[in-house]
């Protein structure tokens, strides 16, 4: 989690930034997709650029569709969806992860 404080026109809130995974499952069988959700409190007034780093077992672009190290959250929203749609290939492979 992130914490920082946005000021806008001399008015400065906190802002916390979260990462949940609310369908943490995906699968290459049906091309079942999973979902992080980036969170953020404080004023919507302004577009956020959130970025992150990527994680696990799974390959960026390899195991699943390519994914950017940034996600923005628009104006009046407080989360946008990160959404893994995984690859469906050939090779028979173990579970694998992905970290966000």
């Amino acid at each position: 989690m992130q914490e920082t404080s946005q000021c806008i026109r001399g008015q400065c809130d906190a802002l916390v930034v979260e990462v949940t995974a609310p369908d943490n499952s995906a699968a290459e069988a049906g091309l079942d997709t999973g979902t992080f959700v980036i969170t953020r409190t404080g004023p919507t007034t302004q577009a956020l650029t959130v970025n992150f780093t990527i994680d696990g077992t799974a390959a960026n672009e390899a195991d699943y569709q390519p994914l950017d190290i940034q996600a923005v959250i628009p104006i009046g929203a407080s989360s946008v969806n990160v959404v893994v749609t995984p690859l469906n290939d050939a090779t028979p492979e173990t579970n694998e992860t992905v970290i966000v």
